[in-house]
Parts: structure tokens; C-alpha cells; sequence
């Protein structure tokens, strides 16, 4: 099921609340992603940060409106602090981000012992496309037998989990 906008209360990782209206959302089990009206830039939010109700037309609640996206299974817990991230021997290459939020996730993939490209090479494992990536890497990626294009929030889930897209 497609939602238009949704407004929620939201608390970050540096526990700052903060009410969002997100468009165009696009979601996994345990992340979405959309347009944040208040931040004028595409951002990625877990379910489990949500304060209180999701608010479309009326009120729903998390789980409600996950269920409604067609996601059942429960959330994925965050990893307890000091767990180590999952070694990952992985190649990704990020195209059609902006160059802020470009930067922050290749930092956060070398983070976690990936190989950032900055091109798209034999060897690569994931395509993470942005909002605004072009059909050229994308095509160039769709040759590379085991390659796969993947999005934000997909990238955040195999981060934070360990779990490899399929």
C-alpha cells in the first residue's frame, strides 16, 4: 500500500525529537525512507524510533501501518551497544545521493570493513541508488553476474543487521 505523506514524532540516534511529515516512502521491515519536509532532503527512519502514532488520515499505529505496508514479522532489534558489527568483505559502489549524504555513507560502509567504489567494477556486490541515480550504472551493474542494485534502506538494514539483500 502506497502512502502519499505520513507525520509522526521521531527520536534520533542523539535522542533529538522531532515531529516529520515524510513523502514518497519507500520501506524494508525495519526502515523507510521518503522526502522529510522538515529536513528539504530524503532521509532513512526506523520504525522503532517512532514516538507515539503514525498519524495518516487519522491515527494509525507503528505496527498498524507497517502491517498495512505489508511488513508482519516483528522489528529487528538494534544491535546492543559495544556488539560488534558484522564483518562484512562486501564491494558497493553509492550513486544519485547528494554529495553530504553521499559522503556519510561511504564513511559508514568503510565503517564496517566494506570496499567503497567509485565506479562500478567486476567484482562488485551492491549498486546503492539514490533518489536521483542515473540508468547508466545501473545498467553497467544489471551485467555484473552477483551484483545487485539496492537502495538506502536496504544498505542501513544489511548494515545494521548483517543480513545480505537477496
Amino acid at each position: 500500500m502506497d502512502f502519499k505523506e505520513v507525520s509522526f514524532t521521531y527520536k534520533n540516534s542523539k535522542d533529538e525529537v522531532a515531529d516529520r511529515t515524510v513523502e514518497n516512502i519507500h520501506a524494508t521491515s525495519n526502515y523507510f525512507a521518503g522526502f522529510c519536509l522538515k529536513a528539504r532532503e530524503h532521509r532513512t527512519f526506523r520504525y522503532d524510533n517512532i514516538i507515539g502514532d503514525v498519524r495518516v488520515d487519522g491515527g494509525l499505529t507503528v505496527e498498524a501501518w507497517r502491517k498495512l505496508m505489508g511488513f508482519n514479522e516483528a522489528i529487528i532489534p538494534k544491535r546492543a551497544p559495544g556488539t560488534p558489527r558484522p564483518q562484512l568483505k562486501i564491494e558497493v559502489c553509492f550513486t544519485g545521493f547528494g554529495e553530504k549524504r553521499g559522503s556519510a555513507l561511504k564513511a559508514l560502509a568503510k565503517e564496517n570493513n566494506m570496499l567503497v567504489r567509485s565506479k562500478v567494477t567486476m567484482a562488485l556486490h551492491y549498486l546503492v541508488c539514490g533518489w536521483n541515480a542515473g540508468p547508466k550504472k545501473r545498467e553497467m551493474a544489471q551485467k555484473i553476474e552477483g551484483c545487485m542494485a539496492i537502495n538506502e534502506v536496504e544498505f542501513l538494514e544489511m548494515v545494521d543487521t548483517g543480513l545480505l539483500p537477496t
